[in-house]
């Protein structure tokens, strides 16, 4: 025979139960128990395409110009489009060629408009991808995780605990 708890007590450690099971902190969670993963998996690889490329090394250049980093552009483009050509010999480079020159050129325009546009932390990432090309490393750069501010006691609440990972493309300018 079970003993008597009284209403109350049975209602506080149920509710502390079903709180400390919710929380962020706690390893039980539904993934957990239906075999899913917990923590947040990695970003996705970066796409290698010719065009992914050409753009990431024509974005790179035009912010590299931008920020007064001292190197030849007119040697990186033609270095890169050597490069692209040996990997697919017989190929048409045209569209390369071209992906390359409207990246550089739209990344220019935009980056033109904005003064305060070589921050401490942009200068860091312009650095280190430019000198991967500079090596010949014209690989994409991998994407960088989105971090998310802890909105308060809801703020989870109807979603995924797990974090997303936003990849942007060389030429996407909006956060600049």
């Amino acid at each position: 025979m079970l003993p008597k708890v009284p209403l109350k007590l049975l209602i506080v450690v149920l509710a502390s139960a079903t709180l400390g099971a919710c929380s962020e902190g706690s390893s039980l969670s539904t993934s957990s128990i239906f075999g899913g993963e917990s923590k947040p998996t990695a970003p996705p690889a970066p796409v290698n395409t010719p065009a992914a490329r050409a753009l990431q090394v024509g974005g790179t250049a035009a912010r590299a110009t931008k920020c007064g980093y001292n190197f030849d552009s007119n040697r990186l483009r033609s270095n890169f489009l050597a490069a692209e050509a040996a990997q697919a010999p017989g190929a048409d480079q045209t569209t390369v060629q071209k992906t390359y020159d409207t990246a550089f050129s739209g990344v220019s325009k935009a980056a033109a408009s904005k003064p305060d546009y070589c921050s401490e932390t942009k200068t860091k990432d312009i650095k280190a991808d430019l000198t991967r090309h500079l090596a010949g490393d014209y690989t994409p750069s991998p994407p960088k995780p989105v971090v998310e501010e802890d909105g308060g006691l809801f703020s989870g609440f109807g979603s995924s605990s797990t974090k997303e990972y936003k990849q942007t493309l060389p030429t996407d300018t909006r956060n600049d």
